[in-house]
């Protein structure tokens, strides 16, 4: 596995493995579609506030984020900031951006 995959892994075991975060996360049902340098692999986030990570490229994403992994790994560590780093343009999301905000309250949660 490349950094990506490796640090995306991190949150679904925090996920699964927390029922505060699951909580927090119920009836959320997106499916995040991820491009980390050549990583390509997306998280189907469940209604009980589970997720599983499935290699590859999903048909019908609710939106794709596509950055380097290793600018992933900060924002999932807490090194550089989500919204700070979309709007100075160090990654892009295509489809639903709105959705995306509950992952930066996923993330802030989960660092706790």
């Amino acid at each position: 596995m490349g950094l990506g995959k490796d640090t995306m892994m991190k949150v679904v075991d925090a996920l699964n493995n927390n029922p505060e975060l699951q909580k927090m996360m119920k009836n959320w049902k997106k499916i995040a579609q991820y491009k980390l340098d050549d990583e390509v692999f997306y998280l189907e986030h469940k209604a009980d506030g589970t997720v599983e990570f499935h290699d590859g490229e999903h048909e019908k994403p609710s939106f794709t984020i596509i950055a380097s992994a290793e600018l992933m790994r900060d924002i999932v560590e807490g090194k550089k900031d989500a919204q700070k780093s979309f709007f100075a343009k160090e990654y892009q999301i295509k489809g639903d951006v709105m959705a995306t905000m509950k992952l930066v309250s996923l993330l802030k949660k989960m660092r706790k």
